[in-house]
């Protein structure tokens, strides 16, 4: 049977113990609903009956199904993807479709927020309607889109989720540029156990691209988890391309997560405004363990832009002999947010960007927790970030967001006046 409108639709699946493949026929019991204005079934069971052919993928132009969200009025202001049509979009959803001889639009089509989650888009020759094309599926294969890339075709199923509607390739097969063959790589199956210098370090044998699933085993915590769900992990032996940053956003458990204990981690990579992610389909915890020893550096060199920046990202450091040169470092939205910076005598006119993503357990030298963060900066009484304070050293782990390098300490005892 090949792909029609309204032929297709998702099915919700939660807590069932099935095993099913592309081609399987099979036999749903449930209840229709609308879920965010997306049709599914919320099955009670799925039977797997037999096999049969897949459809061929309905042929589509972008401009009959692209519906994506205006940024352009969005703080601050964003993009205005093109789309003057979108008719059929309703009668395409959850249907295998295909969008042929079409290039690469834009490399970062804004979610329903107006940011970047990975998408990007794609329009047909002579016109300007461009369509989003998705990852829900990427764990299985490499991608990474160049502007004015040409596909032969691009097959995938129509989405609709957060406001937009998105074509969701399966697979490298589904992604054949116009020379006839795949533009990506496929993923390994089952996903390779690897150290994280191999998710990190792009010159090491073994290296893992984003964003492909990974497994890794016994590395320890290094620091507390964030709220109640996030936390860095590391190579035992530390140093450079040692650490990475956990992102929990299905809420695994994380009550036994600790800095020193040793964890086997199960998850896909991804890169999340410059900054890789791990985020884990299972935690395991598998003993006890030593945080490695910080790696000495000088704020120079994992400041934004220094020569070691990407290698420390993830990684646990020590900077000696600083000073602070501004007390507050706003965030794009000019609020404070406990930020400031440093400088060392080794490397003067350097700054690096010291951060307050472990609040409260780190105050900022806000003895009581008391001045009004994540607001404008003002000056406060038990704020002792002031410029010119000499500090013997500060140890913290690396993250970049927001466009900046930040060292990031762990709790109060990472800073030594």
């Amino acid at each position: 049977m090949d792909g029609k409108k309204w032929s297709g639709i998702y099915v919700f699946a939660k807590n069932l113990a099935i095993s099913v493949n592309l081609g399987d026929k099979v036999d749903i019991a449930g209840i229709y609903t609308e879920y965010y204005d997306e049709s599914e079934i919320q099955a009670s069971s799925v039977t797997v009956t037999g096999t049969e052919p897949l459809p061929e993928p309905a042929v589509v132009a972008p401009s009959a199904i692209c519906k994506p969200k205006d940024c352009s009025t969005a703080t601050p202001p964003g993009t205005k993807i093109p789309c003057a049509g979108g008719a059929d979009a309703e009668a395409y959803e959850g249907v295998l479709v295909e969008l042929a001889n079409v290039e690469v639009a834009s490399t970062t089509a804004p979610g329903s927020d107006c940011k970047p989650h990975g998408d990007f888009s794609v329009k047909s020759a002579g016109s300007d309607d461009q369509m989003f094309v998705s990852t829900l599926f990427r764990a299985g294969y490499n991608y990474t889109p160049v502007l004015g890339h040409k596909f032969a075709k691009i097959v995938g199923i129509l989405e609709y989720s957060f406001e937009q509607f998105k074509v969701q390739p399966r697979s490298c097969d589904d992604l054949i540029g116009e020379s006839g063959a795949t533009v990506c790589t496929s993923c390994a199956n089952p996903p390779p156990t690897v150290t994280i210098a191999q998710i990190q370090n792009p010159a090491v044998p073994g290296h893992v691209e984003k964003p492909c699933a990974v497994k890794v085993e016994n590395v320890v915590v290094t620091t507390p988890v964030i709220s109640s769900k996030h936390f860095y992990v590391s190579d035992p032996a530390g140093g450079e391309w040692s650490g990475v940053y956990v992102y929990n956003s299905s809420g695994l458990p994380t009550t036994e997560i600790a800095p020193g204990k040793l964890v086997t981690i199960e998850g896909t990579l991804d890169e999340y405004y410059g900054l890789t992610e791990l985020k884990p389909t299972s935690i395991t915890v598998t003993g006890d363990g030593a945080v490695p020893t910080p790696t000495l550096v000088i704020p120079d060199e994992i400041c934004t832009g220094g020569s070691k920046q990407e290698n420390f990202e993830g990684c646990l450091v020590k900077v000696e002999n600083v000073k602070i040169t501004k007390e507050c470092v706003a965030g794009n939205d000019g609020k404070d947010h406990g930020d400031f910076a440093i400088e060392s005598a080794a490397s003067p006119g350097e700054e690096l960007v010291v951060g307050a993503q472990f609040r409260p357990a780190f105050s900022c030298f806000d003895t009581n927790n008391a001045c009004p963060h994540d607001a404008q900066y003002q000056a406060c009484a038990t704020d002792q970030r002031a410029v010119d304070l000499v500090l013997s050293s500060i140890t913290g782990v690396m993250d970049f967001s927001y466009d900046q390098a930040r060292l990031q300490p762990r709790s109060d005892s990472d800073v030594v006046k």
